[in-house]
């Protein structure tokens, strides 16, 4: 969203990114209303900003989801991936996943990571 966004979910206040162009989120959880209606109000304010350089238009211009995930789920923004060593013929990549447990007691999870080739098959070692 461009430009100072402001998101409320039924009547509650989520929050303010100022700016633009950067990726944001919020936990709906609390503030749904399971079963019934909800209602998402989003504001954006560009009215302060003398930015004509570039864009000077505001509002929703990029792809917005609503990601469910169970009480155990991988965080967002979660997992990193580095590759340390790269060559024409290999590379050695670095991954790391944090899980995330919103429930209320001690959970067991087998976390799998499978890399894949262009041709969506498995590829190299794990």
């Amino acid at each position: 969203m461009y430009q100072n966004s402001e998101v409320w979910i039924n009547g509650r206040y989520l929050g303010k990114r100022p700016y633009g162009y950067i990726s944001f989120c919020y936990d709906l959880t609390p503030h749904l209303k399971f079963g019934g209606e909800n209602l998402m109000a989003v504001r954006v304010d560009n009215s302060r900003q003398p930015n004509c350089r570039w864009y000077s238009g505001s509002g929703i211009y990029r792809h917005t989801r609503l990601t469910v995930t169970d009480k155990l789920h991988i965080a967002h923004w979660g997992t990193f991936m580095t590759s340390e060593k790269v060559n024409e013929k290999s590379a050695t990549v670095l991954i790391k996943t944090r899980v995330q447990n919103e429930g209320g007691n001690d959970a067991e999870c087998t976390l799998r990571t499978d890399i894949l080739d262009r041709k969506e098959k498995p590829s190299g070692r794990r």
